[in-house]
């Protein structure tokens, strides 16, 4: 479902799990040992997360999976995606991503979780469309976007539910830098090879003082914010809305 490259000291993931890269158990799987196997290379300095597909990013979770599954394989899975969040948000290298095609609700949770985010020009579109849906932002990712964008912008995302450009991304501080489409992995390894050269220890001990506050956070009341998702999420007016959404798959 992806695939591990080392380039110029740069790792690069690339998601490929069909057109829309949808989310499921095993790709989280798959995303956790390639994100523990770069982090373990000592001469991997830098990261990158990618898609093969030209169309999306992700477009979240993998709705059709999991609408069959017992509840329990669905919460397992949820947990899983928020350790998962928190990794690639604390990891001790620079992290990017190169946003090459819609990055929407759980995948543009996993653009969020990364210290920069470069996208692509043109019909592009990325936002957090779970209000829509009856259930709530995953609580690692709403305190990210917080931190990231501030308050009012945030609160403007989430309670929307919106997708947005990359021109207006890029307004409300979400997006670093917006390429050309046949450009947004090159220049996406190029600011990695850029933060690769400051020291490692530095680089990762400032990291740490802007992402270990919120971690303690999350993980003081992580289990108690999943479990009111859960009440939402199966809920009976948000299971008729993931039915409906079923039929876009």
């Amino acid at each position: 479902m992806l695939q591990t490259d080392v380039i110029n000291k740069v790792g690069v993931i690339t998601l490929d799990n069909g057109k829309s890269n949808p989310i499921n158990p095993d790709l989280i799987k798959e995303l956790e040992e390639a994100l523990d196997g770069l982090q373990s290379d000592k001469k991997v300095r830098a990261v990158v997360l990618s898609s093969k597909s030209e169309k999306f990013f992700s477009n979240g979770f993998d709705l059709p999976h999991f609408y069959h599954q017992p509840e329990e394989h669905f919460k397992q899975f949820f947990r899983a995606f928020d350790d998962f969040t928190l990794k690639l948000y604390a990891l001790p290298k620079p992290t990017i991503a190169a946003i090459n095609g819609h990055a929407v609700a759980g995948g543009c949770v996993l653009a969020i979780c990364c210290d920069y985010r470069i996208m692509a020009k043109g019909n592009i579109l990325m936002g957090l469309n779970e209000v829509k849906l009856g259930v709530p932002v995953p609580y690692p990712a709403d305190l990210m976007l917080h931190q990231k964008i501030g308050t009012q912008k945030a609160q403007q995302m989430l309670e929307s539910g919106n997708f947005y450009p990359p021109e207006h991304l890029m307004m409300l501080g979400l997006v670093d830098q917006v390429s050309e489409p046949d450009m947004v992995l090159a220049e996406a390894i190029e600011k990695g090879k850029e933060l690769a050269n400051h020291p490692p220890q530095a680089f990762a001990a400032i990291k740490a003082n802007r992402t270990e506050q919120l971690v303690a956070q999350v993980k003081a009341v992580l289990a108690d914010k999943q479990e009111h998702f859960f009440k939402c999420w199966y809920s009976k007016s948000t299971q008729k809305k993931v039915e409906a959404a079923l039929l876009k798959f």
